[in-house]
């Protein structure tokens, strides 16, 4: 790190002019890299992100750090893609590209060192500045990093790592600045000191007490500060000085940071019973006195609901004996000498490991789950003289999380330990009180098995009656059953005739609610919103909204939207309803106050629950795209229809919200003066009367009369507050029933858009992925009909239609035009990591999955049609097709297939399936389907690792697109890798013999050495090994040439005959050595390559081989190369590894390396026993 000093000349990396010279503008930032580029040098730049809380910088790891490394930890170099108008960002540490950015913060981005594949970022200029920047950076903007994959996310600091997440928050503000290396000046070092150095709460530092510090080093600190203070403006023209000012500030800084008083070690707790006290002040960001420990009679302590470690404020840790509460009792216990486990007393079970920050506690009764911890002083906090708050660290989290109370739902988690929430302080409860309280742990654990029945049977309860609610539908004029909000009509068209008692000032109105818009950004007024920051008077009860509906109803319905550009959503969910017909009762607003009347003064009709599964669209009937769209529970697609029971009729409703969807989803969400608030961008209400022949009234009356009566059974349980297990299974199996036989309207409507994905990209033609004249219109129509029969459905018509829609898109799919019989490549045609790569093996027949010997390689290969490998075979069969790599002689199969499982290659053939790809613009592009006990699966060109493997989706140009180009000149080669000077080879059909390199067979040991001679004959038989050996190692290919024209003609042998010979043994298959061997390595000393001792049970990959030493035979000659044997004493044990590759050609050869007769040659050049001669 910078370290500051009178003395200091090491050149650094340093930040000039932090908050002020940073690139401000993308062209700023391009002209600096073309200057950079000019100067011959890359342009150095640190990324930094400031927030109210912390300005950070983004590592070379990209990881988020607090502050500037000097020695290049945080330098980046930014290079510009001119062609994609794009950047990349390299890192100085690592020397790599940033390849992948994830949306989890806790994972670190992936590095390569392939320009090519680094992922290319752009960069934006926001519009506008975030609010909560850190004070100097207020009104500044900083860039946007957008990442270049499909998410288009914004790089975001708010986590461990560079993460993506959208976004317009502080956080996503990255200030580049460009960094220059070499010696800091003296002005900057007295700069940097009196930045790095100052100490804002001087006054209010505590003295002498356990978190405090000694009296004379503050003041000597001091007086060092106000000298580096003055030196910094008064001496500029005295460098000398002003680093001796900076050193004696950092000197006196060090000394006053190291002379804080901490916990006396015998202070800590150890194994015992304990109420746990926190240091945290109700709910405030502050510490309680410590004196309180003494009498903690309403302070913070530690408890359990049976399933999660939680707090609660003025809790009385006095109380003993059986009034004493065994959920916030808490036993400690040795989990070794250093460490310990947690466990509550009422549930005996233990707090359950979690090591991520802000990860939540809870309980667990499996002591190997159990979290274990270690005690020590609880740094963000002070104590009395002698004694203090114990900070509770967890040992497989990082070191700078403790055990915190945190403020969202009252959850124990991990959080910053210098914290004033991290302190604990353990006030010991007596043997004669845990004895005492058995009678009512038991009582407790009781409670608690009946209040989970109680949960269980009340979440299964209000499923099922929803569900059986959601068949009765309701008639309702001139409202449409969608999520169009084209018309103002039915019973609002008003503003006047809504009201609230907490409507937000500062934007939205009630006008909003009726004008049909909802994108906020470009209207601020298009929406309503209950008071976040603003209102008329503070609120007395729950954000409600008050209608007039004209006139009375017994039913209504309201149609309901939410803005389309608000991502958090902030919408009713939990709606308690209330309802008068006395005008007098009715909150009244003008444009300076507000005259309440409280819903306690008018009718409650119930709690309802808001959805919002109804597609929001515009106008024209177009989708329009929701910003806080959820696919999962609660589905949120941006708009919903809710119908009240008024009974015998109201006129005045009130929408009193308790919950809305973000509370709901975390348990807690955003208030205004303790109650949470809402928005929405239109409301409709419609006056309904309930349709005789809905859903529910077809219903088979069997399973609707048991579903009805297991529903008021379980409610009769839930209001005595005994729900029983038997009665959860009664409501389960009759809902189950039910549910078989519910016609469900929107698995249907569902169907038909998966249906019309296949007729929207279809083409008609003779042509790979065409369809033959007719196949769309015959699919349409069966669309058409279940369209049709989706407006009114029964149990009969709802089967009949999945079942023929179902069965037409499964005719329609098998009527794609495939390819015929052949030999093909095998191109993906997806967008991602893969795009143009051929679907290959590595060359290896070995019928095990593990070994990912199905991959995608050759980008942009112009050797394609001489990569055998790349080749395969495709038959059309009963049922689909089979696949057949020409280099293996195996077929791509359904065995082992599994949900993201790598593809494998078998000897029998297995039938897989085609179908498109539905790429409009490449009709040709298919998707490969393979099944396993009828699951379909389908192959996927995976971005990482270059690896085939299994999806369970496939549509449009992902990586399950596939084009099957066909070869028509088979070139009857194979191109080898050849990566270092010695390789094995192992192949099933026969080559001829290669020239160069000289392929090579083991003969024995000689003179100390490995003798290794050229393979005899012209032709190297299939099933045959040899060695390939150079007296280089530069990585290079070969072509081995097969000894027939066509793929028809290839002869395969996997036999195992010739595997074996003279010590060296080769394998089809990856093996398992149970015996001593070596293996092709590297010499430790030299780097050389060297046969090295294998390790036990070392597995030999498929199509390489291994050399037994011990009982190699003696070689009779020296041979045309060798690779000598060196002996070393490791350990007592003498092994052997061999030494350089030494190469010798015996015989003799023309300059391109092909064998010739050396009697009677003709004048030239020629290498004769690897030595150059000129005849």
């Amino acid at each position: 790190m910078f370290i500051i000093g009178a003395n200091s000349a090491l050149a650094q990396w340093h930040v000039p002019n932090v908050g002020m010279d940073y690139f401000s503008t993308v062209e700023d930032l391009k002209e600096a890299i073309s200057k950079a580029e000019t100067d011959g040098k890359p342009c150095y730049v640190a990324l930094q992100n400031h927030t109210s809380s912390a300005n950070n910088y983004f590592s070379g790891d990209a990881k988020i750090e607090s502050t500037f490394d000097s020695d290049g930890g945080s330098t980046w170099i930014i290079e510009y893609d001119s062609a994609k108008d794009k950047f990349l960002l390299k890192s100085y540490i690592k020397g790599q590209y940033i390849q992948t950015v994830y949306e989890d913060g806790n994972k670190q981005p992936d590095f390569t060192s392939d320009k090519a594949s680094a992922m290319r970022f752009s960069i934006e200029e926001p519009g506008n500045s975030p609010a909560n920047l850190a004070a100097d950076f207020v009104g500044h903007k900083g860039l946007w990093y957008k990442t270049s994959d499909a998410s288009n996310n914004i790089v975001n600091t708010n986590t461990v790592y560079m993460k993506r997440a959208g976004g317009n928050a502080n956080w996503t503000r990255i200030f580049t600045y460009p960094v220059a290396f070499g010696d800091p000046t003296a002005q900057q070092i007295i700069d940097l000191a009196v930045s790095k150095y100052a100490i804002t709460n001087l006054a209010s530092l505590p003295v002498g007490v356990v978190g405090g510090y000694d009296q004379q080093l503050i003041e000597i600190y001091t007086a060092a500060y106000e000298d580096a203070i003055d030196a910094q403006i008064m001496y500029e023209d005295e460098p000398d000085y002003q680093k001796q000012c900076a050193a004696a500030l950092e000197e006196a800084y060090n000394n006053l940071m190291n002379s804080r008083i901490t916990l006396d070690e015998s202070k800590l707790p150890k194994a015992g019973n304990y109420y746990l006290v926190n240091s945290r002040s109700g709910e405030t960001a502050t510490q309680i006195s410590f004196d309180l420990v003494n009498d903690p009679v309403a302070i913070n302590a530690a408890y359990s609901d049976g399933d999660l470690a939680l707090w609660s404020k003025d809790f009385d840790a006095t109380v003993t004996g059986e009034n004493a509460d065994p959920k916030y009792i808490w036993i400690v216990e040795n989990a070794s000498d250093t460490t310990y486990t947690i466990k509550n007393l009422a549930f005996n079970a233990y707090l359950k490991n979690v090591t991520a920050n802000s990860a939540v506690y809870s309980l667990t009764t499996k002591i190997d789950e159990a979290a274990k911890f270690y005690f020590a002083w609880a740094s963000g906090t002070t104590g009395s003289a002698d004694d203090g708050f114990t900070a509770v660290f967890n040992i497989d989290a990082p070191k700078n999380l403790s055990l915190h109370t945190g403020l969202t739902n009252k959850q124990l988690i991990n959080w910053d330990t210098k914290a004033v929430a991290n302190g604990w302080y353990f006030v010991p409860v007596s043997d004669e009180t845990i004895a005492a309280l058995q009678d009512k742990i038991i009582e407790t654990q009781q409670q608690k098995i009946q209040d989970d029945l109680n949960n269980a049977l009340s979440t299964l309860t209000n499923t099922a009656t929803n569900t059986r609610d959601s068949g009765k539908s309701y008639t309702f004029a001139p409202g449409t059953d969608d999520g169009s909000f084209a018309n103002v009509d039915g019973l609002v068209t008003d503003a006047s005739q809504f009201c609230s008692n907490a409507r937000e000032l500062g934007e939205g109105s009630y006008a909003g609610l009726l004008d049909g818009k909802f994108n906020s950004a470009e209207d601020g007024t298009c929406f309503f919103h209950t008071a976040w920051g603003n209102s008329l008077k503070p609120a007395s009860e729950p954000h409600y909204l008050q209608i007039d509906l004209g006139q009375s109803i017994e039913e209504v319905i309201l149609k309901y939207a939410t803005r389309s550009n608000a991502g958090t959503p902030d919408i009713p969910y939990e709606v308690v309803v209330y309802a008068t017909n006395d005008a007098s009762k009715l909150t009244k607003e003008d444009a300076d106050s507000l005259i309440e009347v409280p819903c306690a003064q008018w009718d409650s009709l119930g709690t309802y629950t808001f959805t919002y599964d109804k597609q929001l669209v515009d106008e024209n009937g177009n989708d329009i795209n929701v910003a806080c769209k959820r696919a999962s529970a609660p589905i949120i697609k941006g708009a919903g229809l809710t119908r009240i029971d008024l009974g015998s009729g109201y006129r005045y409703i009130r929408l009193s919200v308790r919950k809305n969807v973000q509370s709901y989803l975390n348990n807690g969400g955003r208030a205004f003066q303790g109650y949470v608030y809402w928005n929405l961008a239109e409301l409709r209400a419609y006056a309904s009367t309930y349709d005789p022949e809905c859903i529910y009234e077809n219903m088979d009356p069997t399973a609707k009369e048991n579903l009805n009566n297991a529903i008021a059974k379980a409610e009769a349980e839930l209001a005595n507050g005994k729900a029983t297990q038997a009665t959860i299974d009664e409501l389960q199996a009759a809902y189950d029933a039910y549910m078989a036989v519910y016609p469900n309207k929107d698995k249907l409507l569902d169907l038909i858009k998966t249906a019309k994905t296949w007729t929207t990209p279809a083409q008609t033609g003779s042509e790979v992925g065409n369809y033959p004249d007719g196949a769309v219109n015959e699919l349409s129509a069966a669309i058409s009909t279940a369209e049709a029969a989706a407006d009114k459905l029964t149990y009969a018509s709802y089967t009949a239609n999945m079942a023929a829609l179902e069965s037409s898109i499964e005719t329609f799919i098998k009527k794609v035009v495939t390819p015929e019989d052949g030999i093909y490549l095998i191109q993906s045609r997806t967008i991602g990591a893969a795009k143009g790569a051929y679907v290959c093996t590595d060359g290896t027949g070995t019928t095990d999955n593990a070994y990912s010997n199905v991959k995608w390689n050759y980008q942009n290969d112009t050797e394609i049609l001489n990569r055998l490998n790349a080749y395969w075979e495709l038959k059309n069969v009963d049922g689909g097709i089979t696949l057949r790599n020409l280099a293996t002689n195996r077929y791509l199969s359904n065995e082992q297939v599994k949900l993201s499982g790598r593809l494998a290659q078998t000897a029998d053939a297995h039938v897989l399936g085609l179908r498109s790809a539905r790429v409009d613009t490449i009709p040709a592009a298919l998707n490969i389907t393979l099944y396993n006990d009828s699951v379909k699966y389908f192959a996927n060109a995976q971005p990482g690792g270059s690896v085939m493997v299994t999806w369970n989706t496939a549509k449009g140009t992902d990586n399950s697109a596939f084009e099957f180009v066909p070869v028509t000149d088979f070139y009857s080669t194979m191109i080898l890798e050849h990566p270092t000077p010695a390789t094995i080879h192992l192949l099933p059909f026969d080559i001829s013999a290669p020239a160069d390199p000289v392929a090579m067979t083991v003969t024995g040991i000689k003179d100390n050495a490995v003798q290794l001679e050229a393979v005899s004959g012209d032709i190297i038989p299939a099933g045959t090994p040899f060695i390939v050996v150079e007296d280089t190692a530069i990585a290079k290919n070969f072509s081995v040439y097969l000894t027939v024209f066509d793929a028809a003609s290839i002869v395969y042998d996997y036999s195992d005959g010739k595997l074996s010979k003279n010590g060296f043994t080769a394998v089809w298959e990856p093996e398992t050595l149970n015996i001593n061997a070596h293996v092709i390595g590297k010499n430790a000393q030299t780097s050389e390559v060297a046969l090295v001792e294998a390790a036990k049970e070392a597995v030999i990959p498929a199509n390489e081989g291994y050399f037994v030493i011990t009982g190699m035979p003696e070689a009779a000659t020296a041979g045309d190369a060798n690779i000598p044997l060196v002996k070393a004493i490791v350990d007592g044990v003498e092994k052997v590894t061999l030494g350089d590759v030494i190469v010798t050609k015996k015989g003799t050869y023309s300059l391109s390396g092909v064998k010739v007769n050396g009697n009677n040659l003709p004048k030239g050049v020629y290498i004769i026993d690897g030595k150059k001669v000129v005849k």
